[in-house]
């Protein structure tokens, strides 16, 4: 039973590492790589069961339009955004009883079946990772029910990470490929993007 908690930065000031293709929106780009994410986890844990942190009116239609949960982002960093949502999922009915599981909201080629297979890896450990494609970031966070999730994204995460929870090994890659620049953004192209993202592509013939 797990419950995931998806921070998403508003899509008008995400992403500004991220060169985007010629003739497409850095905000187009990054709302669509964000709707795709929710989509495979919402298909992973169900979508009554994800909470986002954003202050994105449009990521809130659609994920509330979903029937997921959407708290603030208390605009004091990722990590206390991912503290925020972690407190909703708490909040709920059932939350005390559910893992829960701290998702980055920009993996374009995330599939809710890469997700599944992490969360069953995950389910054996007090908290568990995931490592981004460079060994340095991480891209998933889990926490079993009643145990707290100690958030520490950014620099050396994967590092920081390892200090109060297991690595997982054999991930799916598109579950490890986060996209912050160019570079990672052929790399999820290659892998296959969800709709959304392929849509906003395909109008700069990206794809």
């Amino acid at each position: 039973m797990w419950s995931a908690v998806v921070p998403v930065k508003a899509t008008s000031t995400g992403k500004s590492r991220l060169a985007p293709p010629r003739g497409v929106p850095r905000q187009r780009l990054a709302l669509a790589m964000a709707i795709d994410t929710l989509a495979a986890v919402g298909g992973a844990v169900g979508f009554d069961h994800v909470v986002v942190v954003t202050d994105d009116e449009q990521v809130r239609e659609l994920a509330e339009g979903r029937g997921s949960r959407v708290v603030a982002d208390p605009r004091l960093g990722l990590n206390d955004a991912i503290r925020a949502g972690a407190a909703a999922v708490l909040a709920l009915p059932d939350g005390s009883t559910r893992a829960v599981a701290a998702v980055l909201g920009d993996l374009p080629s995330l599939r809710a079946d890469d997700l599944v297979l992490a969360l069953t890896n995950a389910a054996a450990h007090e908290r568990a990772y995931v490592p981004d494609l460079a060994g340095t970031g991480t891209v998933l966070l889990t926490a079993r029910a009643g145990v707290e999730l100690l958030p520490r994204f950014g620099r050396r995460s994967a590092a920081l990470h390892r200090e109060a929870a297991t690595p997982l090994s054999g991930m799916p890659i598109r579950l490890r490929t986060d996209v912050d620049d160019q570079a990672s953004l052929l790399r999820a192209i290659r892998l296959g993007c969800g709709p959304q993202t392929r849509a906003a592509l395909n109008e700069a013939h990206w794809t």
